[in-house]
């Protein structure tokens, strides 16, 4: 054999050998390469928009004529037709000695239930309970009126039950010498005049002008030059007014949104409004109207009958419309793959192989998207799954953890 024969089959080998080499350390670095993953996480992603609008009702002003008039309610609380709403006073002085009278009214009540021979020893306990559990009740419904006249009573009882016979007849000669400072201070007259509600309602001690200008029956021809309109529109308050009163549970928000921010949200669909105010609880809403515009905005009507009370002062209002809450699960869009078929999905590590498991996109945020989650089958995506992030990935390949 020529030497120049030799030399080229020993360049070969070691040509191949390092090609070999070359290959194997590949292999073996693919192989002994650890796995990037990341777990299936549970996440809820909201479609919403942030809005400024106005919360609408049906609502009236409440005036007085007289000097002074001093609501009786307090914020959002249920009157009934012909309850009292306000008391109004011709004078300071007026004021002070209807103050007076209320007081000694109570006292008597108080002292009354105590020396009340009617209830039986036996019988006291039993009613202090069932007061107890009436007043917490009023009290939970916002009824401050019965509250306070149950308030009495339970007081009267619980002095009975602490009271023995000699305090019993000090109470009662006590009741009697308030009786006669009550009735020498109501022959001095000019008490106050309770106003009433001529209708049921909720009492809000705010008025601001737009008690006219906004209703619901304007919202239902309402545009969007309509709602640009209403910045500053509202009418002068006389001094004469002292609240308003809602005559209906059901109230309305509206607000301009961009077109882009609506997503698939259509008229009749539920949402969620949540109000920039403390102590305020999210709030489900029908969406009643959408107008739409040409330059991208849109009007939106929404309508509710629960919470009243929570925005019976409330007008001008920075708010969160949720449109949709997808709950699903999270995936980095690195790990999404599409199979032969055209199905989206991603591959987990089960023990040291990679197994496919289709999955529906609900919606995409940066570097991550949120997933359907469903687990009426294991063969479907579910949280504490290791997604592995790579690619060169088929059902059923052994793989390195």
């Amino acid at each position: 054999m020529k030497q120049g024969d030799r030399f080229l089959k020993i360049l070969m080998f070691v040509l191949a050998a390092v090609v070999a080499a070359y290959f194997g350390y590949a292999a073996w670095g693919y192989f002994s390469a650890p796995l990037a993953t990341v777990t299936a996480l549970e996440y809820e992603a909201d479609t919403a928009a942030s809005v400024t609008g106005y919360v609408v009702r049906d609502e009236a002003l409440l005036t007085s004529g007289s000097a002074i008039t001093v609501p009786v309610r307090s914020e959002g609380e249920r009157v009934g037709s012909g309850q009292t709403i306000a008391v109004a006073y011709g004078s300071a002085d007026a004021r002070q000695r209807q103050a007076g009278i209320t007081n000694l009214q109570r006292q008597i009540r108080q002292l009354a239930v105590a020396t009340d021979s009617s209830v039986s020893d036996a019988a006291l306990e039993s009613r202090i309970a069932g007061l107890l559990k009436d007043y917490a009740a009023a009290g939970a419904r916002g009824r401050s009126e019965d509250a306070e006249a149950l308030g009495t009573e339970l007081k009267g009882l619980i002095l009975r039950s602490e009271a023995d016979e000699a305090a019993l007849e000090a109470l009662d000669a006590e009741r009697q010498t308030l009786e006669q400072e009550l009735a020498a201070l109501t022959a001095q007259g000019g008490g106050g005049q309770a106003l009433t509600s001529a209708t049921p309602g909720w009492f809000s001690g705010a008025a601001d002008g737009y008690e006219a200008v906004l209703t619901p029956e304007r919202l239902e021809t309402m545009t969007l030059s309509d709602y640009d309109a209403l910045d500053g529109a509202a009418e002068a308050v006389s001094g004469q007014v002292y609240g308003r009163l809602v005559r209906s549970a059901q109230w309305y928000f509206v607000a301009a949104v961009d077109e882009t921010q609506l997503g698939e949200a259509a008229e009749d669909d539920w949402v969620t409004l949540s109000l920039a105010r403390d102590a305020c609880p999210e709030i489900r809403m029908r969406i009643l109207r959408i107008d739409r515009s040409e330059d991208g905005r849109c009007l939106l009507v929404l309508t509710g009958g629960s919470y009243l009370q929570h925005v019976t002062a409330l007008r001008r209002q920075t708010a969160t419309v949720i449109f949709r809450a997808d709950t699903g699960l999270r995936v980095p869009k690195d790990a999404l793959q599409t199979d032969e078929t055209g199905q989206t999905g991603v591959y987990i590590l089960e023990g040291a192989v990679a197994r496919w498991k289709p999955v529906e996109l609900l919606c995409e945020m940066g570097d991550n998207c949120v997933v359907r989650l469903d687990q009426s089958s294991t063969a479907n995506l579910w949280p504490g799954d290791e997604i592995i992030l790579g690619n060169n990935l088929y059902d059923g390949k052994v793989v390195n953890p």
